[in-house]
């Protein structure tokens, strides 16, 4: 089991504030969620390296008590996932996460990713 300590989604990444703004609005936050969930994951698996896609949780730990829609966070979490993918080299069109909202962890909130290593597909 690895966990991957991420930075909350910038809001400019939630589906709802993507639809209103030009495309290279969200260019810039969307590489550099991208580059860091890569970064961090490396740092966490170190060598180790997975022969079959991961179980896969996600723990939402928002920054304050205001009222979030599930489908905006996993929306503005993708960009995170797409660089988990690239560091752990697994399509994670395969994966089928768990996702948890917990009570806020302040002040700038966080997401917490689980990777369970399986035997076989």
């Amino acid at each position: 089991m690895i966990q991957i300590d991420l930075p909350w989604p910038d809001k400019r990444l939630t589906p709802n504030a993507k639809r209103r703004k030009h495309w290279s609005r969200y260019l810039r936050p969307a590489r550099e969620a991208k580059e860091a969930a890569c970064i961090l994951t490396l740092a966490a698996i170190g060598r180790r390296r997975f022969a079959h896609p991961p179980l896969v949780e996600v723990h939402f730990h928002p920054p304050d008590d205001r009222a979030r829609d599930d489908d905006g966070m996993i929306g503005a979490f993708k960009h995170a996932r797409d660089g988990i993918a690239a560091a752990i080299r697994h399509d994670d069109s395969t994966w089928r996460p768990s996702y948890h909202i917990h009570p806020p962890h302040r002040p700038n909130g966080k997401v917490v990713v689980v990777l369970i290593e399986r035997a076989g597909p």
